[in-house]
């Protein structure tokens, strides 16, 4: 680390010299506000400025980007890029922190490749701030001074700047202030120090009653509040917060056709949770109703982060605020509403307990009737990633930092591996099963094995339409084919339906969690199957099928709207022909020939012979049956954990970034679909 001290002049020619060396995007005065923008003259740059419309996480998250180009031959390749490098000039502490914690989220898992490219391509340039904003709160959220996640800071000390290297990337901007520059003394650390600390204390037009480590435990005593619904009832949905917070990161994915008609592209475009249709599935159910979404917010900046990444996803940037036109926005009020119901969320927490144990706060509180008092659940403070009042506010930045040659190694291998670009299949049988829906079999161009797990699904591609998540209903082999059943009720499953054999679609996956077939064998089987929900588990019957030595007792309960939504008949009946199998089905409604049981599925588990402590459950159907089945499953005495649900959700990504498919603090492509009950019994979005 270096710091030298520059006169203000200096600053202006220093970046006349990076803008003849590279490009530049610094803050600038727009109407009377600031932004950020492309710089094309140094007399435009204001390090002055109180806030920023925009975050400029934009810069490294665009809000419209090309992911992926096609043609209407079924290709498909990763997008090409003309980014160059550029400067990042002009970030506030507390976008520093934001894009920090952006690098965490977008580098978990599966890494993404396209904002790697241009974290690694940006040279950060942060100031600190020399005139608060109406709204801001950083000092209440530890980020009005940051010590790490930038390559140089500048500073105002009286008429003078301090210029502070902290990477090779800074090293390299400070040698064009030329050799002979001035050393910061130690009274102009000193100085520095006092401007700091004046930010943390004056950075506080709205105070946290609270310190932010509190704020998981207090989510966690007040989910069912009333305080959502009346607050909610004001929200407009419209996605104003989502759209200026610089920690949000939620996108959508599109495809659109050139107008040669002949190629197209796939683009990620910035989405809002807040917006109506952001987690409605193709088959119309809404997960998330107004109050929902608007308690979906703070829980996932105030719990869910914390508990998946370790920091609070809020910064105290304050642009939420000034966006609200209906002044429901403002994480700091609704916290402290909270808080004044729930006051024991700040009581002393006991040793022992972390960030780890917050899914297990919600399921004490959220198992218990209105009336009942909570247990209070309380976070260790050293567990969680905010800590109030510190001297250097700034824990979350203590990741390891990666040197530009680093990443753009790293680099190298992700866009090998882009985890958007699909893979080339071809469609080899189609036939229709029932009204509604049609039996696919594809096999990969490449000729290798889709490598699947019993309960996983792809991402099934179309040119010009779109993406959407499939179960494969086929179980593990060698062989290139797997086979899918399909209802059609969206785009994509509309499109497919006119495809024949022959035509090309794109496949990405295998996705998601499994049934854990290897741990069940030596177990009975019990499936309990509603309409569609035969098609995922399908693929366990037949493993269990094709090594029937190592499995116990297989039945399966199946249930249906009507006769006529029968899948897999014919297979059927020939698994009953099978040593040790099963089978019982029921239908819902009599319509046409049905000499077999009417009702709902949960009337066959009474004579499903269970064997408590020797079967596993693998239960798999409509939203609404997942509930009554449970329930019974466990009053028949099964263990939670022996129980296995697979869950249908939203998703456009598969590599948990979009957020589409977010369950409170989980995300159902990576962490599922397949899930024990016990994971998820108390989660309030899962099993609604």
């Amino acid at each position: 680390m270096r710091v030298i001290k520059v006169e203000e002049t200096e600053i202006a020619s220093w970046t006349r010299t990076l803008l003849a060396e590279q490009r530049v995007v610094a803050v600038q005065e727009r109407d009377e506000r600031f932004v950020f923008d492309e710089l094309r003259q140094a007399e435009d740059l204001r390090l002055d400025h109180d806030v920023t419309l925009q975050p400029p996480l934009r810069y490294l998250l665009p809000e419209k980007e090309e992911l992926v180009a096609f043609d209407m031959a079924g290709r498909y390749q990763p997008a090409e890029s003309d980014e160059r490098p550029f400067v990042l000039l002009g970030l506030h502490p507390y976008d520093v922190a934001a894009i920090r914690q952006m690098d965490a989220v977008f580098a978990q898992g599966v890494p993404d490749p396209h904002y790697s490219h241009r974290r690694a391509l940006a040279t950060m340039v942060a100031c600190d701030v020399e005139t608060p904003s109406s709204n801001v709160f950083a000092g209440t959220m530890g980020t009005a001074v940051v010590r790490e996640g930038y390559d140089v800071l500048l500073t105002r000390i009286g008429r003078d700047y301090l210029v502070e290297s902290r990477t090779g990337k800074g090293d390299g901007l400070l040698a064009l202030f030329g050799d002979d520059v001035q050393e910061a003394s130690p009274v102009d650390l000193r100085r520095r120090e006092a401007v700091w600390q004046r930010n943390r204390q004056g950075l506080r037009q709205h105070e946290l009653d609270c310190p932010p480590d509190a704020l998981p435990r207090l989510l966690a005593l007040g989910y069912n509040d009333e305080l959502w619904q009346e607050r909610s009832e004001l929200c407009l949905s419209c996605g104003s917060c989502n759209l200026v917070c610089p920690t949000c990161y939620c996108f959508d994915v599109q495809d659109v056709v050139n107008l040669d008609m002949k190629s197209g592209k796939r683009l990620r475009l910035c989405d809002s949770c807040m917006l109506q249709d952001f987690a409605k599935v193709a088959g119309g159910h809404q997960f998330r109703l107004r109050r929902d979404r608007y308690r979906h917010r703070f829980y996932r900046k105030g719990l869910y982060m914390p508990e998946r990444f370790g920091f609070v996803a809020c910064v105290g940037c304050g642009r939420c605020i000034d966006s609200c036109v209906a002044g429901v926005a403002n994480p700091v009020d609704v916290y402290n509403a909270l808080l004044q119901r729930h006051p024991e969320a700040v009581e002393e927490p006991l040793e022992g307990e972390s960030v780890a144990s917050l899914g297990k706060a919600l399921e004490a509180l959220l198992g218990r009737s209105a009336g009942e008092v909570p247990t209070p659940v309380v976070v260790h403070p050293q567990a969680t990633a905010v800590k109030p009042r510190r001297e250097e506010p700034d824990p979350w930045l203590a990741m390891p930092r990666q040197e530009p040659a680093t990443l753009e190694r790293e680099l190298e291998q992700l866009v090998a591996k882009d985890p958007y670009v699909p893979e080339r299949a071809t469609i080899v049988e189609k036939r229709a099963v029932t009204q509604h829906e049609t039996f696919y079999r594809l096999r990969l161009d490449s000729g290798r094995s889709l490598g699947h797990q019993s309960g996983q699904f792809v991402q099934i591609s179309l040119m010009g339409i779109g993406e959407a998540p499939i179960s494969v209903s086929s179980g593990p082999t060698d062989e290139p084919d797997f086979e899918m059943v399909v209802r059609r009720v969206g785009n994509v499953t509309e499109a497919l339906e006119r495809l024949e054999p022959g035509a090309k679609v794109g496949v990405r996956g295998p996705y998601g969690t499994s049934f854990p077939m290897t741990e069940l064998r030596g177990k009975d089987i019990l499936v309990v199957a509603g309409g569609i929900g035969i098609v995922p588990v399908r693929s366990a019957i037949q493993e269990v099928l094709r090594h029937r030595s190592d499995y116990g007792r297989l039945t399966i309960a199946y249930g249906m709207r009507a006769p006529q939504d029968r899948l897999f008949g014919a297979e059927i009946a020939a698994w009953l022909d099978e040593p040790g199998v099963n089978i019982l089905e029921t239908v819902d409604h009599l319509e046409g020939l049905w000499h077999g049981r009417v009702g709902p599925v949960t009337t066959l588990l009474p004579n499903c012979g269970i064997e408590v402590g020797r079967t596993a459950a693998l239960v798999c159907g409509p939203p609404v049956m997942y509930r009554y089945v449970l329930s019974d499953l466990v009053a028949m005495g099964m263990l939670e954990s022996d129980i296995y649900v697979s869950l249908e959700r939203k998703m456009k990504c598969g590599i948990g970034k979009c957020g589409h498919c977010q369950i409170n603090g989980t995300y159902v492509c990576q962490d599922g679909p397949v899930f024990t009950y016990a994971q998820v019994r108390n989660l309030p979005e899962a099993l609604q």
